[in-house]
């Protein structure tokens, strides 16, 4: 009789009771490449709580090591990423540390490196995995994806790990600088907004990846703060534009005054039409229509043409709306330059 393609449903159970024999029990009925019923299809050696011993036991039994999920993941991506002390044993069960499979494949390391899996990544370099390999769909090697992929909470995870690489000879390139610099600037954007108990620890973490790398710190922001005159800075709107959001804009949440969050909402409102396509549209952003048309009617208005055009905002907005109404916001903005206070907006996002 054919045995079953799929595991039992209660396979991550089983395992977590870690009784070998029950383990075993289920190739009875089971292939052994026979995978759960995730989205990723995880084959039995994928599980990464599987214990050594049964490791060897499946690829004894025929297991294919190196077969891939539907994410073009094998036993060995999970372990490194999961249980890297398991790596050695992979290896000299015949897993190929540098595979990688289809348009959006990534090697283990590459893998490791991206989540900045600092203990994973070492292991696979000790195993001689090839960290120049360029793959996965931006076609990056192993640091430049650790570092494309970093976002603010993982920023000393992504210290450590760049060490590791570096000290394995990978070199720096511009590229890799511009990237730190995007990191920079996005961990000052939120710095308003970041949990001061960890501040410390992030901000030391920073300057080392700008050590490691050799590039120039990323200036603190510089917030307005809510009384003064509202000054937008640079020659065409679209610098005014900058200059404004970087002023008046917080990291997340309504900006403090109208003129900021007329800013906010009008780039908010312009990205999900002209990035996302409006995949997002529902009633919040009916909302944020009404309340962007209304904000430009406070202190001295915007003309009645600006305000009508303002409330037809929707999905079918083109880009040379959006920018008819972001140059009007700004000139609105020179118009009403003492900050106006916000009323609590209806919309959340």
């Amino acid at each position: 009789m054919a045995k079953r393609k799929t595991l039992p449903k209660d396979f991550s159970e089983i395992l977590e009771r870690g009784d070998a024999e029950e383990i075993k029990a289920v190739f009875d009925r089971c292939d052994f490449n026979a995978y759960d019923s995730s989205s990723s299809r995880l084959t039995a050696l994928m599980h990464p709580n599987m214990p050594p011993e049964l490791i060897r036991w499946l690829t004894e039994q025929g297991a294919d090591i190196n077969r891939f999920d539907a994410y073009h993941r094998t036993a060995l991506h999970y372990h490194a990423y999961f249980a890297p002390e398991h790596i050695p044993l992979l290896l000299e069960l015949g897993a190929n540390p540098d595979i990688c499979e289809g348009e959006f494949g990534d090697t283990p390391l590459h893998y490791c490196a991206g989540s900045a899996r600092a203990e994973g990544v070492a292991a696979l370099l000790q195993a001689g995995a090839d960290p120049e390999i360029c793959c996965g769909w931006s076609h990056d090697n192993a640091l430049m994806n650790l570092l494309k992929r970093c976002r603010n909470i993982d920023i000393p995870a992504v210290v450590g790990t760049a060490e590791i690489l570096l000290e394995h000879g990978m070199q720096v390139t511009e590229a890799m600088q511009k990237e730190v610099t995007r990191i920079g600037t996005e961990f000052e954007f939120h710095r308003r907004n970041f949990n001061p108990e960890y501040l410390e620890e992030y901000d030391a973490a920073l300057k080392a990846l700008y050590r490691l790398f050799g590039t120039e710190p990323v200036p603190q922001r510089k917030m307005h703060d809510g009384k003064s005159p509202i000054r937008a800075e640079g020659e065409t709107w679209q610098a005014q534009y900058q200059s404004l959001w970087e002023q008046l804009v917080p990291g997340q949440g309504a900006a403090e005054t109208l003129q900021g969050e007329a800013i906010r909402v009008i780039g908010r409102l312009a990205n999900e039409v002209l990035d996302n396509g409006a995949c997002n549209w529902d009633a919040d952003f009916r909302k944020m229509v009404n309340a962007f048309a209304a904000y430009l009617a406070e202190g001295t208005p915007a003309d009645e043409e600006t305000r009508k055009r303002a409330r037809h905002i929707s999905p079918e907005t083109d880009e040379q709306e959006f920018a008819f109404l972001t140059a009007e916001t700004v000139r609105w903005i020179a118009a009403n330059p003492m900050p106006l206070p916000l009323p609590k907006p209806d919309y959340r996002r």
